[in-house]
């Protein structure tokens, strides 16, 4: 979120380290080690190392300790397991501040590679360990079944840390999850946890009745005061003092005859046997393009033929997994985040639950098929693109496909585009340059197409000032951490974002869903008001969206500034409506409190007290 929660961990570790060194006798013997272990994605691994070399005073620099970058010896180009292990029993005995990947620290401790080390990495990165821990995007320890999850809850010291600006993503078990690693059972068990506030709190819709809302902020209430002791929760509203100002508009789009044509056939292929997770990938790409789609299908085809010649030259070694370009020195490669949301691997789900040939014999009827006017979302992004150049904006599009990226990047060069792009195959080293240079002075390059997982941490891109979201994911998380690229500290321009959707399709479903998901974050995280969505509207994912549907943009009851947006809506038949603002949060902040009596908020107070020192008399214990 661009808020400094690198600088203000920095500053912690520092101070932490200091005590120790003066001997301040409120720190326990057992987190006296001088050993501070960050985990953080692999793309962010460098830029801590040179926020720490930027931040801590050169005074203080034997305090802190030397910096260990694990990535420096974790490639098979830099260093042999041998030498791994050499570099942490350094950091073990030394000191100092270990920077590794989540990725590395799950490999050190279940790889059978390692598994002749085993005890020593165990007693070096577990028991007894590091004697602080600092999870960077800590909301990746999400799931109770998550191998990561469970590794660094083995963690022996109790001196944790997690730093994300989304703590809630989709669910609340997601933030209970968080919180029960920093504080071990400071909210009861899963299952408590589930039924007392889980359920209350997320099934509250529009249509609820009046005692499902008023149990609902109670338990609001409650989770909000327990919380309070482990969490210290800041939001952009403080961008929103220091910055030039945000706008976003959701703007909904048309479907092409050919587009509409391909959106009923594959919904009638997939009506027997609906499976929204995978759907929704071969749907998008649908709404993205047509030829997005047809590019799918021709890659699995060719994927296919590779493994046919694979087993004929039993000498050929493949890896179907991997994408082109595949990064040569990233030992802990995920090839998830090459391939966005795994389009090929879920197009081989589809194909062996419903026949897929009736899409090839489609794009033979098609001579044109990778022409831009077969998408009404494409059509707009041109023109948001064009009218963003003449005024000397930079743009950013950002996208959940990477086989949709691969369909934009030679169009737009077509169109005397200079374009920039980062993705999971772009490899580390080469990132921040790429970055520079994009943010360099204006007459350099245009546009920047970005992954919206490879790209959604560890990029700033403040040279551009307006961003393009063309599609959408079930977690909204991805898409905010993307707004985020652009507004943030740096930024010198009023920033502009447009969520672009197709109208009455499966888009505007999740959608929907998502607004609901970003709505229960901000009740229990940021305390905000928030309309609750019709629970029968986040279901409707398997319908034909509306034809030709009429034309709402001129009951837009709000001031149109930005001239880019003022340029699409003139003789625009390319979209059917327009929004802008927070469809999640009021500007206005609510307290609970104000919608419950006085008895029930004492009550409340004090059970939440009696909880707490009864946890803190546990720990202690």
């Amino acid at each position: 979120m661009g808020l400094g929660k690198t600088l203000q961990a920095i500053t912690f570790v520092t101070t932490y380290l200091q005590e120790i060194k003066n001997e301040n006798p409120s720190i326990p013997e057992r987190l006296r080690s001088n050993r501070i272990l960050i985990l953080a994605p692999l793309i962010t691994l460098t830029n801590w190392v040179t926020e720490f070399y930027r931040w801590v005073p050169s005074d203080l620099e034997s305090t802190v300790g030397h910096i260990y970058n694990f990535c420096d010896v974790s490639t098979e180009a830099r260093g042999s397991i041998s030498a791994q292990i050499h570099y942490l029993k350094n950091w073990f005995n030394e000191g100092g501040v270990l920077l590794m990947n989540y990725d590395r620290f799950r490999t050190l401790l279940v790889s059978p590679a390692y598994i002749n080390y085993r005890d020593q990495l165990r007693t070096m990165l577990l028991n007894p360990g590091p004697s602080m821990i600092i999870l960077d995007e800590g909301h990746r320890i999400k799931s109770k079944d998550s191998q990561i999850t469970n590794l660094v809850n083995s963690i022996a010291t109790y001196a944790r840390v997690s730093m994300t600006g989304y703590p809630l993503q989709n669910n609340l078990a997601e933030y209970y999850y968080m919180i029960n690693f920093v504080s071990p059972g400071a909210l009861g068990d899963m299952e408590s946890f589930r039924r007392n506030f889980q359920s209350p709190i997320e099934n509250v819709y529009a249509e609820s009745p009046q005692s499902v809302r008023m149990l609902a902020k109670a338990r609001l209430l409650e989770l909000q005061l327990m919380a309070s002791f482990f969490v210290d929760r800041k939001n952009n509203t403080i961008l929103n003092q220091e910055l030039p100002g945000k706008t976003e508009y959701y703007i909904a789009c048309r479907l092409t005859s050919i587009q509409f044509d391909l959106y009923q056939r594959f919904l009638e292929s997939v009506l027997n046997s609906q499976r929204p997770l995978i759907d929704i990938i071969l749907f998008r790409a649908i709404c993205n393009h047509p030829a997005v789609f047809e590019k799918m299908l021709r890659r699995r085809q060719l994927m296919l033929q590779t493994q046919l010649d694979a087993i004929a030259e039993p000498t050929q070694q493949i890896n179907t997994e991997s994408a082109p370009n595949r990064p040569h020195d990233d030992f802990d490669y995920n090839p998830t985040e090459v391939v966005d949301e795994n389009e090929l691997k879920a197009l081989e789900i589809l194909v062996k639950k419903c026949n897929l040939e009736w899409a090839f014999k489609f794009f033979e009827t098609i001579s044109d098929v990778e022409n831009w006017k077969h998408s009404r979302k494409v059509l707009v992004l041109l023109e948001i693109l064009h009218a963003s150049r003449e005024l000397g904006d930079k743009v950013v599009v950002v996208s959940h496909s990477i086989i949709c990226l691969d369909y934009l990047q030679p169009l737009l060069a077509t169109l005397s585009y200079s374009v920039s792009r980062i993705d999971g195959t772009t490899p580390q080293e080469e990132r921040q340059t790429i970055i520079d240079h994009f943010n360099g002075p204006a007459g350099g390059k245009h546009v920047m197409l970005l992954s919206a997982r490879a790209g959604g941490i560890g990029v700033n891109i403040t040279g551009a000032n307006r961003l393009v979201l063309f599609d959408l994911d079930w977690n909204p998380c991805y898409d905010e951490q993307s707004i985020g690229r652009v507004y943030r500290y740096g930024q010198k321009k009023y920033v502009y974002i447009y969520r672009l959707t197709t109208y009455s399709s499966i888009e505007q479903t999740i959608q929907t869903k998502n607004v609901h998901k970003r709505g229960i974050s901000s009740r229990v995280i940021d305390n905000r008001l928030t309309t609750p969505q019709l629970r029968n509207e986040m279901t409707k994912y398997y319908h034909l969206p509306i034809a030709d549907p009429v034309s709402k943009i001129g009951e837009i009851d709000f001031e149109i500034t930005d001239p880019v947006m003022r340029r699409l809506l003139e003789d625009n038949n390319n979209i059917v409506e327009v929004s802008t603002g927070d469809m999640v949060t009021d500007t206005n902040i609510q307290q609970i409190e104000e919608d419950l009596d006085q008895k029930t908020i004492y009550d409340i107070r004090n059970h939440v007290l009696q909880q707490q020192r009864e946890h803190n008399r546990r720990l202690r214990g």
